[in-house]
């Protein structure tokens, strides 16, 4: 995790222009979360020993470990002291049988202004300090730069409030045709699903994308001119705009069955 010459000068790079601590940080997660890919091939050593970060830094992409590691080196290049944090997803945690086998995860913590700073970066698109629900609420082994291990609680709850806001505006004509511009913002652990389908399409596809999530909302029209934020930026909620049509809804007309 010794932050090397090339790590230095990219997190001299990417921090760039912030003037405080948590600026600084909240860049570096950016970039290892969002430019490094999540590549995880669990064989041999593999499976519990990470690359060096300059590695990492130069292959864009690795694994939790690998993540992890490159995160840790950038922080430190900041003066800061990273603590591995091993989690065991699925798996069912006790302390007192210590075994490496209790974990398949890795995440990473640190102090900033005296306070934890939980980061996961490997779905790629969470928000700064946001934890997936499969790792929130988790026991997990804590490792320290320097002394002994001990088993913590990640947080149970979001670092925000989690919002979705819709707004609809449009008209409806005399043939009972409606036309509409629908808006979404979602914010909290939908958004962290969406952002990643988003980095699975291709602007092509955004169409489909809004067809189907108009579906989920329970509109049985036709979106079309859709547009979606950046699925990389995660500092706001991610925003969703598109085209919306719908015929005449209701019920068709009732013909009541002829008597025999």
């Amino acid at each position: 995790m010794s932050p090397g010459a090339d790590v230095k000068a990219k997190v001299s790079e990417i921090t760039a222009g912030k003037a405080t601590d948590e600026e600084k940080v909240r860049a570096v997660y950016g970039y290892v979360a969002t430019q490094v890919r999540y590549v995880g091939v669990a064989f041999g050593i593999g499976r519990y020993q990470p690359h060096e970060a300059a590695d990492v830094l130069q292959n864009q992409c690795g694994d939790c470990k690998d993540k992890h590691t490159l995160l840790a080196a950038m922080l430190g290049a900041l003066g800061l002291h990273p603590d591995a944090v091993l989690v065991g997803v699925g798996i069912r945690f006790n302390p007192a049988v210590p075994s490496p086998a209790a974990f398949n995860h890795l995440i990473t913590r640190v102090a900033l202004d005296g306070k934890p700073v939980w980061l996961g970066t490997t779905s790629e698109v969470a928000p700064y300090r946001v934890l997936l629900v499969e790792i929130r609420d988790h026991d997990v082994l804590l490792v320290p730069e320097a002394g002994a291990a001990k088993v913590e609680k990640t947080p149970a709850e979001l670092p925000f409030k989690a919002t979705q806001t819709l707004e609809a505006n449009g008209s409806l004509d005399d043939k009972g045709i409606s036309n509409s511009t629908i808006k979404i913002e979602v914010r909290g652990e939908m958004e962290v699903y969406l952002r990643a389908v988003l980095r699975q399409v291709t602007p092509a596809q955004y169409d489909q994308l809004a067809q189907k999530l108009s579906e989920g909302l329970g509109f049985g029209g036709t979106a079309s001119h859709a547009h979606f934020g950046k699925a990389e930026d995660t500092t706001d909620p991610i925003a969703i705009s598109y085209d919306y049509k719908r015929d005449k809804g209701g019920d068709p007309e009732y013909t009541p069955a002829r008597a025999t």
